[in-house]
């Protein structure tokens, strides 16, 4: 998937797991401040996989976040692989807690700086903002997630969903991946490779990758025409999500 098509999906898949104001949907529900401010965040949290690219939008986000996409995909064996893998996914809730250690205290503030979790929101939020052409420019982005990260210590709240809106992002990417030939591997640093004796199969080989990787090819390749009709079905989908939750909450 493009770099957008997995922006929307995870603010879709935020939408659809956390509103109530929608049928079908508040799987885990949340109030609507959650539920709005999460939806950008896990926008931004969907394209974090694709650290390991160095032409990747996490890539441009900074001077020299290119080197340090170089030097993750050095680390994961390259991009798709464990970036992309249930490790990464499992290192990600364990990490994710830790981030609330790092704090500031601030004179003059009425709160304590939770730095390390501000740092994730506002990186979130700057992501999803350049990636979905919301800004036009990286300054734009941080200026404006700056502001979104200090204004969030007002809404303690979604602090306390940050860890499942990075989780939800995360898995939106590998599974949005998966629906496209490429496929993922899902087990690395473990290498399952589909027998020979079944590798042959046209159907099994689409899904078990000879490569060992995993997929539901049902977008096709990056990028297709197919890929870009989810993305758009998923965001009029978010659009409505949106709306509907600040109708439901006006109307309380």
């Amino acid at each position: 998937m493009m770099g957008t098509s997995h922006a929307i999906t995870g603010a879709a898949a935020w939408i659809a797991i956390t509103a109530t104001a929608l049928p079908a949907t508040g799987i885990h529900p949340l109030a609507a401040t959650e539920v709005v401010a999460g939806t950008i965040i896990c926008a931004g949290a969907a394209l974090l996989p694709d650290a390991d690219h160095p032409s990747s939008t996490i890539a441009h986000s900074l001077p020299g976040g290119s080197i340090a996409a170089g030097a993750i995909s050095a680390l994961a064996g390259g991009h798709r692989k464990g970036m992309h893998s249930l490790l990464a996914v499992l290192a990600l809730f364990f990490l994710t807690p830790q981030l609330a250690k790092f704090t500031i205290d601030i004179d003059m503030w009425p709160h304590q700086l939770l730095f390390g979790l501000a740092i994730a929101i506002a990186a979130c939020t700057a992501f999803a903002l350049k990636s979905l052409r919301i800004v036009s420019s990286w300054a734009s982005a941080w200026i404006f997630a700056a502001a979104v990260a200090i204004a969030v210590h007002f809404i303690p709240s979604v602090f306390e969903v940050l860890p499942l809106c990075l989780a939800i992002g995360y898995l939106t990417h590998i599974a949005g991946d998966m629906l496209t030939s490429g496929g993922v591997p899902l087990f690395w640093p473990l290498t399952l490779k589909p027998p020979k004796s079944i590798s042959r199969n046209k159907l099994i080989s689409m899904v078990w990758r000879p490569n060992g990787a995993l997929a539901l090819p049902i977008l096709g390749d990056t990028g297709s025409w197919r890929e870009w009709a989810l993305a758009t079905l998923a965001a009029i989908y978010v659009a409505w999500g949106i709306l509907a939750t600040l109708t439901a909450d006006l109307a309380v």
